[in-house]
């Protein structure tokens, strides 16, 4: 996904030259020195908005790592809680996307905007959701933001809105987020939340949207559906939902090939065997080849085997 966080993170905060505070203090160590610090802020005159490394703030540091007391510190001193970094992202972007709860909670309270978007148009429930945790904070993090008012409607630049990204990634919330959009709502890619869930193998969140009227042979920019995607990675136990749902198996994408064509290319005989009907079999792609004859070329006597 496109919405991690920078791993430049570091857990020391660079105060730069044009800061007004003593040599001594320009480089400020985790966590007590920062205290310090803030203890003396009134004397010292530093800025606790003042931006070291990416653009970051003493706030986004603390967020980020997780340092509740910090962070309750700094709000205290008046550091601006909706400051960006170079990449447009916030103290509670920070904090939910490392899933720390308390201190989303202690943002909100104190007036973050928990729909602000970063450069990619992610807000902070988008990248909660990308970070693809199953922890209790996980839970507990996305809940709060969906408590809280979190636009669960908002598309990130790639076009996708939560449900998006909590079936590509399995999340345990991801009925939480139904209802909220189109079940079938579709990104710049034109996948829906099904089509990612299925690609990744995320079994639950298959039969959870399924079961909430999730459409199983719409179709992508590729001309793709959920059932292609999952054979394309070689997920068989979604493959077989699917089927037992009436996925259409015989479906060509653009390059008019059928799920068969990708197992076949990636040497899955199980998922051959699974795949291979009298239709598929005979199936042709653009190139005018069909599955058998692509078995061959690739010298695949065991997938051979079970096309005949």
């Amino acid at each position: 996904m496109a919405h991690d966080l920078s791993p430049a993170e570091t857990s020391s905060v660079d105060w730069g030259t044009s800061c007004s505070a003593p040599p001594s203090v320009k480089r400020i160590e985790w966590p007590g020195a920062w205290i310090r610090l803030l203890i003396r802020v009134p004397e010292s005159g530093v800025n606790v908005d003042e931006v070291g490394s990416g653009e970051r703030t003493a706030l986004r540091g603390a967020a980020w790592a997780g340092h509740r007391d910090i962070v309750s510190r700094l709000l205290k001193a008046h550091a601006s809680v909706d400051k960006k970094d170079s990449e447009d992202r916030t103290a509670l972007m920070a904090a939910a996307f490392m899933d720390h709860w308390e201190i989303v909670e202690l943002l909100l309270d104190h007036g973050a905007e928990i729909s602000e978007t970063d450069s990619a148009g992610a807000t902070a429930l988008h990248l909660a959701l990308s970070n693809g945790s199953k922890t209790e904070a996980h839970d507990k993090t996305v809940q709060t933001l969906i408590r809280r008012g979190s636009d669960l409607t908002l598309a990130d630049a790639h076009g996708r809105v939560c449900i998006h990204l909590a079936a590509y990634h399995g999340d345990r919330n991801l009925k939480s987020l139904i209802g909220a959009t189109c079940i079938d709502v579709q990104d710049s890619l034109g996948r829906t939340p099904l089509m990612l869930a299925a690609s990744q193998g995320q079994l639950d969140a298959v039969d959870l949207l399924t079961k909430n009227g999730a459409y199983i042979d719409c179709i992508d920019s590729d001309g793709r559906t959920a059932f292609q995607l999952a054979a394309i990675h070689g997920h068989l136990p979604v493959v077989d939902i699917l089927l037992a749902l009436g996925a259409d198996e015989a479906h060509k994408d653009n390059d008019g090939a059928v799920a068969l064509h990708y197992a076949v290319a990636h040497g899955d005989v199980t998922l051959c065997k699974a795949l291979a009907t009298s239709v598929t079999v005979r199936a042709t792609d653009r190139a005018g080849n069909h599955p058998l004859i692509n078995a061959c070329q690739g010298d695949n006597e065991e997938v051979t085997a079970k096309l005949i």
